[in-house]
């Protein structure tokens, strides 16, 4: 009985996905838009919840799993923040090829921060792929590692793709 649910519930979510003519939706005007950045919304829950933790690593070593508290995390951020402007500038976009891991929140903090865009590589991606993704989004970097931001966990390998595709501080 789930089986048969399950494929008509997937029959049904089909139906409607076909029935989408447009990929903008308007904003709904009755509702106020917040003053708010993603990194003043981190400063203030620092500020108020500095201590309690806010991202903790995918170990399956529960004693192993790296963890941050809202106010390492934004301290951090603010960190890798200075660092990326060392290389970057504000408005730029920076695309960067990289496993889920941890440290791609505090890079998604870092950027925002430092006033940058982040275009974010799908690391399965073939070279013609990472060449489609950099230059539709005009991101002017691509760099192999993330200055200042450190690594509480393990790192993955380059992928193949990224050596084909020049994938380096210069690319773009």
């Amino acid at each position: 009985m789930l089986i048969v649910r399950s494929i008509a519930a997937t029959a049904e979510r089909r139906a409607a996905m076909s029935q989408l003519t447009t990929a903008y939706w308007p904003a709904d005007p009755s509702v106020p838009v917040l003053p708010a950045t993603i990194g003043g919304i981190l400063r203030a829950t620092a500020e108020r919840d500095g201590d309690r933790v806010a991202l903790i690593g995918g170990d399956p070593d529960p004693e192993r799993r790296p963890r941050w508290s809202y106010g390492e995390l934004l301290a951090e951020a603010e960190r890798a923040a200075r660092a990326l402007l060392t290389r970057f500038q504000p408005g730029e976009r920076v695309a960067v090829w990289s496993a889920n891991r941890p440290e791609w929140v505090l890079l998604e903090f870092a950027t925002a921060l430092a006033g940058l865009t982040l275009v974010p590589v799908n690391p399965a991606y073939q070279a013609e792929e990472l060449g489609y993704v950099l230059s539709n989004s005009r991101a002017r970097r691509c760099p192999r590692s993330t200055p200042g931001v450190p690594r509480r966990s393990s790192t993955p390998r380059e992928p193949p793709a990224a050596r084909k595709a020049r994938c380096s501080p210069t690319a773009g």
